[in-house]
């Protein structure tokens, strides 16, 4: 039985409070959290970047120095807009390959058949913790193609338990507010030693900070901190017009799926003395909140597993891994429909989707060469539960309540 003990609404209103004013007026705390990120990815290898999506970019102009005579990704259509951005930004051209069949895992298949000469590097995302297929599509790469982990939704504290990012020739995390490492802003990018020296002397060129550049992220951090205690939410519930989070409608950090003429420059600033103050913060409590999300996943399986409105959870080979939302994927948009309407009826948050096929954008549409039709159901039938510390075994019976 999980045990998660339910502190009063003060608790999570002085802890927010404490988060953000110690990053104003803390110590500078860079080095200490350089020490930390080592320990937690057992290398020395890595960069800090100002934001998951930079690395990626950093990765991919590195690449492209590497070998000037190809030009295509590969990477999967059921993804993060700006993840196929970075590809634009570094002057490169996305090709899209699409997830198993009724999966979250890529599809190995497909993937081979876009693999040609023109092929620089392949990036695979971990949805839902660790992709499945890592070692088969490792097995691709021996003609000098790059493999790319995206970690920036599957970072881990305890490499004993995951295989996260060791395939990969370069992977990167994300630590953006929403994340259980978080500072704000905030990325990792991992390598072995000589490409990161290499990035180093010929790649890096960080801008000058602006503070104005996340004023609204931390804003938005203290609102999402406040709406983790379910009956805080109850406040904002009236702004829930439809089937979601009120913040994805009153914030807009970041979630146009479009493209600017060129990389935005704050994407490549140093991370601010500010955001490494809130991460030193979030390091203190995050063994201690990892082990809470493990026990909400398997409390959340166990609940989940017979369910048969539903064709996919997270593979409980995967239920250690310290994942940020717990994914489920419906049979179909009648069970996720009815699913939101008793969500939304209850007050209660969930996410109703989790990344788009970005090969239905309209800006991306000229990369589409088929229909990516398991992206497309994913996109469709997923809903991602809450998991992070403030959930408790009320919260978790209450949505199993819910699904049939």
């Amino acid at each position: 039985m999980l045990n998660v003990i339910i502190k009063n609404p003060s608790y999570y209103i002085s802890t927010t409070l404490q988060e953000i004013f110690k990053a104003f007026f803390g110590k500078n705390e860079s080095k200490n959290n350089t020490k930390k990120i080592k320990n937690l990815l057992q290398t020395q290898n890595f960069l800090i970047t100002n934001f998951g999506r930079s690395a990626l970019y950093i990765i991919l102009l590195h690449l492209k120095k590497k070998d000037q005579t190809k030009r295509e990704v590969l990477v999967s259509s059921y993804n993060y807009h700006e993840v196929i951005n970075m590809i634009l930004y570094a002057g490169l051209k996305p090709v899209f390959y699409d997830l198993k069949y009724k999966s979250l895992n890529a599809d190995l298949s497909n993937i081979k058949k876009k693999i040609n000469n023109n092929t620089l590097a392949i990036i695979i995302t971990h949805f839902n913790g660790i992709n499945q297929s890592m070692q088969k599509i490792k097995l691709l790469t021996y003609k000098k193609i790059f493999l790319i982990e995206d970690c920036a939704i599957a970072l881990n504290t305890n490499q004993k338990n995951t295989k996260i990012s060791k395939f990969g020739d370069y992977s990167f995390y994300s630590m953006n507010f929403t994340k259980n490492l978080n500072s704000i802003t905030g990325g990792i990018l991992k390598s072995s030693k000589k490409n990161i020296n290499e990035i180093k002397k010929k790649i890096l060129n960080f801008t000058d900070y602006n503070t104005l550049d996340n004023f609204k992220n931390y804003i938005t951090l203290f609102i999402v901190k406040m709406l983790m205690f379910k009956y805080f939410y109850f406040i904002f519930s009236f702004f829930n017009k439809i089937n979601s989070k009120p913040l994805r409608h009153f914030f807009n950090i970041n979630f146009k799926k479009n493209i600017q003429k060129k990389i935005p420059n704050y994407y490549l600033n140093k991370l601010p003395n500010i955001n490494n103050k809130v991460l030193a913060y979030s390091f203190k409590y995050l063994e201690d909140e990892n082990k809470i999300r493990i026990e909400n996943n398997n409390y959340y399986y166990q609940l989940l597993k017979n369910k048969e409105s539903i064709i996919t959870l997270i593979p409980q080979e995967n239920l250690k891994l310290v994942t940020l939302e717990f994914p489920i994927l419906f049979k179909n948009n009648f069970y996720k429909t009815n699913f939101l309407k008793r969500v939304k009826k209850n007050n209660l948050d969930v996410r109703k989707d989790y990344y788009v096929n970005c090969s239905n954008l309209e800006y991306l549409k000229e990369f589409k060469t088929e229909e990516f039709v398991n992206s497309k159901f994913v996109e469709e039938n997923l809903v991602c539960l809450p998991n992070n510390p403030k959930i408790n075994i009320a919260i978790i019976q209450e949505f199993n309540s819910y699904i049939k």
